[in-house]
C-alpha cells in the first residue's frame, strides 16, 4: 500500500474512528478463531436496546394511570396522563404513585407543591416538591427499563425529583428508575424543551393537581371533563387563599364570627337529630316483662280482690 492510495490516505486522515488495515486483519483473525467481532457485538447491543425500548413503550389499557395538571404562570396548560409500569418496576412505581397522592414514607408529596426545577434543552423536564424534609431512601434498580425514548417518566434514585424525557436519554438509567410512560400530553413538555430561537423557558411551571386512577381509567376522561373540573376547583382554592391573605382585621373578625355561628347551628342540628333518633328508639322498643317482685304484687292484688 503506497501513500497515494485513497484507502491509505483515508486511514492516515483526521478520522481515526475507522480501524487500520492491520487492525482489520487482526479482527478477522480473531473472528475466524472465536466467532466474535465488534460489528456483531454492536448488532447484539442494538437488538438488546430495541427490546428494552419496546418493553418501556408497550401499552396495556388496564395499567394504573396517573395524571398531572400543568399550570404555566397561573394558567392551565393541559393535562398529562402517565401509564404506570407496575409490572416491570413495582416498588418504584408504587412509591411514585404514593407521592402523587398522600405522600410516601419519606414525606415526599407532589400534590400542591410540585414545580419545575430545571429544563434540559431537547432532553427532559425535571420536577421537584418545594419542600423536602429529609433525604429520601434510595430507590433500588428494578428491571431493565430504559430512558431510550421520549415520554419516559423516571424517578431520581436519591432525591424527590422526577423527570419526563422529550428525547432519548439513556444516560439517565444510572441515576433514575423508570416508573412509567406518558400516553397523553407529551407536547406540553416538548414546548419547553424544543423552543424556538430566543424563546425563554417560563419561570412558573407547576403541577396544580395530580393523582392516581386504578382500574383501567379512560385517558380521554382524565384530560377532558375531569381535568376541567380539577382546574375549576384549583382556581376556586387559589381565589379563596388570596382573599384570606388580603383580608383586614375587621374582615377576619367578621369571618370568624360567621364561621362560629355556622358551626353552632351545625352542632344544634346534630344534637336535635340525635335526640330525635333516641326518643324514637325508646318509643318503638317493646315493653319488658315484669320481674319476680312485680309478679308477687300482682298475685297479692288478685287475692285481696
Amino acid at each position: 500500500m503506497t501513500k497515494f492510495e485513497p484507502l491509505a490516505i483515508g486511514e492516515r486522515g483526521k478520522d481515526r474512528a475507522n480501524p487500520t488495515a492491520a487492525e482489520r486483519r487482526l479482527l478477522m483473525e480473531k473472528f475466524t478463531r472465536t466467532g466474535a467481532h465488534p460489528e456483531l457485538e454492536r448488532d447484539d447491543e442494538d437488538l438488546a436496546r430495541r427490546a428494552r425500548v419496546k418493553k418501556t413503550t408497550q401499552s396495556d389499557a388496564m395499567r394504573v394511570k396517573a395524571f398531572l395538571d400543568i399550570e404555566v404562570a397561573g394558567a392551565p396548560a393541559g393535562s398529562v396522563v402517565i401509564e404506570m409500569l407496575e409490572d416491570a418496576a413495582p416498588k418504584a412505581a408504587r412509591r411514585f404513585e404514593a407521592r402523587l397522592d398522600e405522600g410516601d414514607d419519606d414525606g415526599v408529596c407532589y400534590r400542591d407543591s410540585c414545580v419545575v426545577s430545571r429544563v434540559d434543552d431537547e432532553l427532559r423536564v425535571v420536577f421537584a416538591p418545594k419542600r423536602l424534609e429529609k433525604r429520601t431512601k434510595t430507590l433500588e434498580t428494578e428491571g431493565d427499563l430504559t430512558h431510550a425514548c421520549a415520554g419516559v417518566v423516571g424517578a431520581d434514585r436519591t432525591s424527590g425529583e422526577f423527570s419526563i424525557t422529550t428525547h432519548a436519554c439513556e444516560s439517565l438509567d444510572a441515576s433514575s428508575q423508570v416508573v412509567g410512560r406518558v400516553v397523553s400530553g407529551l407536547e406540553i413538555f416538548k414546548a419547553f424543551t424544543h423552543r424556538g430561537k430566543g424563546e425563554q423557558v417560563p419561570n412558573d411551571i407547576r403541577v396544580s393537581a395530580c393523582g392516581v386512577i386504578r382500574g383501567g381509567a379512560d385517558v380521554e376522561t382524565l384530560v377532558g371533563v375531569a381535568a376541567k373540573g380539577r382546574a375549576e376547583a384549583a382556581a376556586k382554592a387559589r381565589a379563596a387563599a388570596l382573599a384570606l391573605k388580603n383580608e383586614t382585621k375587621h374582615d377576619t373578625l367578621k369571618r370568624l364570627r360567621a364561621e362560629s355561628a355556622a358551626k353552632g347551628k351545625e352542632i344544634d342540628e346534630m344534637v336535635r337529630t340525635s335526640h330525635a333518633k333516641k326518643t324514637k328508639t325508646n318509643d318503638d322498643a317493646p315493653r319488658r316483662k315484669g320481674g319476680m317482685l312485680d309478679s308477687m304484687l300482682d298475685d297479692s292484688s288478685s287475692d285481696s280482690e
